[in-house]
C-alpha cells in the first residue's frame, strides 16, 4: 500500500511482457506526484522481495548494473524529471523496473510470491538502502508503494545454497580439525586460525543473504566449532569419511579453501608434524585438483607461512614425493624442485619470502643426500630435526655434488643442473 500522502494519486500495475523463451513482470507507475517532490530532482527505486511461506527476503541480481551499490541485492532505478508535466504527475504508464527471471536469484525455487517495493526518493539527498531495507536517510522518501503478482522460480534458491555452503564448512573444519590433531594436541594457536576462518564464513554468509538473523548465524557458526571440538576430543573425527562426503559435495572452490586452512592449520602453533604434513597430502591427493595447482598451492604457503623453519626435516610430503616412487624418480623430482627454488630464489627481495625459499632449497638439498645414502626415519609421531631457514646446506654429496652455491655476487647457482 501507498504511504499517506494525500497530495499523491500515485498508481503501480504489472504489466505481463514476452521475454525470450518466457514472461517478465514489468513494474509501472502513473498519477501525480506528491508535493514533497515539486521543484526537486527525484527518482522511483525499485526493489522485490519474495514473501511467500510468511518469510519477507530480497530478491538477488546476478547483473551488476541491477545491484545495490554495496549488496546483490536487485534494484532498478528511474528518473522521472523529464516525465514530468503541468500538471506535475506523470500521464501515462511509465515503466520502472522488471522482474526478468534470467537476471535474479530468489531465496527459494518453486512458486514463489513476488513483493515489489517501489520508493520515491531525492537524488540530491538519497535514501540508503540495503538489502532492499531503508537503513539511512529516511527524510529522503518522497514515496512508497507496494504490489505483489505470483512468478515461478527456477534453480536452486540462494536461503538453500547457503545451507548446501554450511554444510560442507562443517566437513571443511573438522577436516582442518583433524589435520591439527593429528600431531597428537589441538592447540590454542590451531583453534584461533579455525575460528578466524568460522569469523570469514560467517561475514561472507551475511553478505551473501543467507537467510538468518544475526543471532541464529553466530549459534549456527558455534555450534559447527563446538561439534568439531566435541569430535575431535572424543577422538570420532573419520576422515576417509569426511573425504567421501567433500567428493560427493563440494566442487573446487571448496576443495582448495579446505587445503588452504589445512596449511593454515598446520603452521599455526609453531611446528609442521610429519604426520600433519602426511594427512594434508592424503587430503590433497583426494581433492582431484590437478597437479600443478596442488604444488602452486603448496609453494604459496611455504613462502606465505615459513613452513620450512617448522618442519621437523626434510619432508616427502612437503617436497611433494609419492611414496610409490622408485629413487630414481624421486631424485629426478628433487632437482626440478631444485631448480624452480633456485630460480625463484633470485627474483624475491630480501626479507622473509626470501628467507624461507631459501629454506626450501636447504631442505631440498637434504632430501637430495638421504636419497643418495639413505638414513633411518623418524616415527611420525616424533617432532623431527629441525631445519634452519638461513642456514646454506653445501656439504658435498656423492661423486662431489653439491646442493647450494653462490657465485662472487651472493646469487645461488644450479649445480643440480648437471646432474643426469
Amino acid at each position: 500500500m501507498p504511504n499517506a500522502d494525500k497530495s499523491s494519486s500515485l498508481k503501480l500495475r504489472i504489466n505481463t511482457l514476452n521475454w525470450e523463451n518466457g514472461k517478465l513482470k514489468q513494474i509501472e507507475i502513473t498519477g501525480t506526484l506528491p508535493d514533497s517532490a515539486l521543484r526537486k530532482d527525484v527518482k522511483f527505486i525499485v526493489s522485490f522481495f519474495d514473501c511467500a511461506d510468511g518469510g519477507i527476503h530480497p530478491i538477488l541480481s546476478n547483473v551488476p548494473l541491477l545491484q545495490e551499490p554495496f549488496t546483490l541485492a536487485y534494484q532498478s532505478q528511474e528518473s522521472v524529471r523529464e516525465n514530468f508535466h503541468e500538471s506535475r504527475g506523470i500521464s501515462y504508464w511509465l515503466p520502472i523496473g522488471a522482474f526478468i527471471p534470467e537476471f535474479v536469484m530468489g531465496p527459494y525455487s518453486g512458486k514463489r510470491k513476488i513483493e515489489a517495493v517501489v520508493r520515491l526518493i531525492d537524488v540530491d539527498d538519497p535514501a540508503h538502502i540495503a538489502g532492499g531495507e531503508v537503513i539511512g536517510g529516511f527524510d529522503a522518501l518522497l514515496w512508497t508503494g507496494k504490489i505483489r503478482f505470483n512468478y515461478p522460480l527456477y534453480g536452486v534458491g540462494y536461503i538453500q545454497l547457503a545451507k548446501q555452503r554450511r554444510r560442507i564448512e562443517s566437513i571443511v573444519l573438522r577436516l582442518a580439525t583433524a589435520v591439527a590433531l593429528s600431531d597428537g594436541t589441538l592447540d590454542s594457536e590451531e583453534i584461533q586460525t579455525l575460528q578466524e576462518r568460522l569469523d570469514y564464513w560467517s561475514t561472507e554468509a551475511r553478505f551473501n543473504f543467507d537467510g538468518l538473523s544475526e543471532q541464529q548465524r553466530s549459534t549456527s557458526y558455534k555450534g559447527m566449532m563446538s561439534r568439531a571440538l566435541a569430535k575431535a576430543r572424543a577422538n570420532e573425527l573419520d576422515v576417509t569419511s569426511l573425504l567421501k562426503s567433500m567428493r560427493r559435495s563440494a566442487g573446487e572452490t571448496f576443495w582448495h579453501e579446505a587445503l588452504e586452512l589445512c596449511y593454515n592449520v598446520t603452521s599455526a602453533n609453531g611446528i609442521a608434524h610429519a604426520s600433519q604434513l602426511r594427512l594434508l597430502r592424503q587430503i590433497a591427493d583426494s581433492s582431484g585438483l590437478d597437479p600443478r595447482e596442488l604444488a602452486k598451492l603448496r609453494d604459496q604457503k611455504i613462502i606465505d607461512f615459513g613452513i620450512t623453519s617448522r618442519v621437523a626435516s626434510p619432508t616427502d610430503e612437503l617436497l611433494g614425493i609419492d611414496s610409490s616412487w622408485d629413487v630414481a624418480k624421486i631424485r629426478r623430482h628433487l632437482r626440478k624442485e631444485y631448480r624452480k627454488w633456485n630460480g625463484r630464489l633470485n627474483t624475491i627481495p630480501e626479507g622473509e619470502a626470501r628467507k624461507n625459499a631459501q629454506g626450501v632449497l636447504n631442505m631440498i638439498g637434504e632430501a637430495y643426500k638421504n636419497y643418495m645414502s639413505p638414513k633411518p626415519t623418524p616415527t611420525a609421531d616424533q617432532p623431527m630435526k629441525t631445519v634452519s631457514t638461513t642456514e646454506t646446506t653445501s656439504k658435498t654429496l656423492p661423486d662431489t655434488e653439491q646442493t647450494s652455491k653462490t657465485d662472487p655476487h651472493g646469487r645461488q647457482l644450479d649445480l643440480f643442473g648437471d646432474l643426469a
